[in-house]
């Protein structure tokens, strides 16, 4: 598992604080495929074809699928001010009985 720091200003937004997962997904796909496209850039993940928002655990971390083009990874998203993130290649959540592309329940 890899640790990266994301960090997303809310006056881009014109929000108020609302959470970073939230933010995430106020902006159009278009934009977060751009945004976790240069996230994900050091794990070798290129163009990011699609993504899905899975949802939120119990302390507010936000948690999306990310399909690169060769690749598809889960991106978690915590709720605190840094937005600090780690990044799981799918195969290796398959492994561990856990699926991307899932919504949480």
């Amino acid at each position: 598992m890899r640790k990266i720091v994301f960090c997303l200003a809310t006056a881009s937004f014109g929000v108020a604080w609302a959470g970073i997962p939230d933010q995430i997904n106020a902006i159009n796909e278009e934009n977060r495929r751009v945004l976790f496209g240069k996230l994900l850039a050091s794990e070798g993940c290129g163009e990011v074809k699609k993504t899905f928002f899975q949802g939120l655990d119990r302390r507010g971390a936000g948690y999306w699928s990310v399909q690169c083009k060769s690749k598809a990874y889960q991106l978690m998203v915590e709720d605190n001010a840094a937005g600090s993130s780690k990044v799981v290649n799918c195969e290796v959540l398959k492994l561990m009985s856990t699926r991307c592309f899932v919504q949480f329940k």
